[in-house]
């Protein structure tokens, strides 16, 4: 079970009594670290980057702290021109890695046209194998929005590892102080949509409000019968404004 990722910097850390979390977290960031130069030196050969790298590093640690590490190493190095435009973007977007004095002790020692080639793979094994939905399938700048009612798009380190599917990142926040982003309250109360399960996360596990152009039918569907369950409505179904 891979150890979890802490998104939060070292001084978030202390305010929250969750600095042993940190410490276990960034000791797992340098051994995914080490881990991922170790199989670059051992099998990159004849200007092939194989793609069972990224596969074989996302099954030890999971693939939210193997993005973590990927997107930390580019973003820490950001005025380094050897790493493409298109990579930058992504390590910008794709995770809000905290300013903390020490993160540049996971940063990979691979050559930055290899790390270029290694986030391609990863953002491809998540889209096309795993359906993992990005910070794309939100409404620009959305995190800084009020979430009470909304519908949402969960970061995937927030979920268990067999759950890690793009089906499963939709939950639907009813309320709680965390839906608010000034609030000291962190706790956002609601459901998932792809059972109903009722649960709690804190802000920090949700990457935005979810983009209604991409949502599929199934979830408007779901949202339908979980939130009106005696309620029929003429098309099957309730569409988010």
């Amino acid at each position: 079970m891979p150890v979890p990722l802490y998104r939060y910097s070292f001084r978030e850390a202390k305010d929250h009594d969750e600095v042993q979390d940190w410490k276990q977290s960034h000791a797992e960031n340098i051994r995914c670290r080490d881990a991922i130069d170790q199989m670059v030196r051992e099998r990159y050969r004849n200007s092939i980057l194989p793609t069972d790298i990224i596969k074989d590093a996302c099954k030890e640690f999971g693939i939210d702290r193997v993005g973590w590490v990927l997107a930390t190493t580019v973003s820490e190095n950001s005025n380094d021109g050897r790493y493409r435009p298109d990579t930058r973007r992504w390590s910008m977007q794709a995770f809000y890695t905290p300013n903390d004095s020490r993160n540049h002790e996971f940063e990979l020692q691979t050559h930055p046209e290899l790390v270029n080639g290694m986030v391609g793979q990863y953002r491809k094994y998540l889209s096309e194998e795993l359906g993992i939905l990005t910070r794309d399938a939100c409404l620009p700048n959305s995190n800084q929005e009020d979430y009470t009612e909304k519908l949402l798009i969960m970061h995937t380190d927030a979920l268990a590892e067999e759950y890690k599917k793009g089906e499963f990142q939709y939950f639907y926040a009813s309320g709680g102080n965390g839906c608010r982003p000034t609030s000291i309250g962190r706790k956002i109360f609601g459901f998932f949509v792809s059972d109903g399960e009722k649960t709690n996360f804190v802000r920090g596990d949700f990457i935005g409000i979810a983009d209604p152009e991409q949502v599929p039918d199934w979830v408007n569907e779901n949202l339908e019968k979980f939130l009106h369950p005696q309620e029929n409505t003429e098309d099957g179904g309730m569409k988010l404004e």
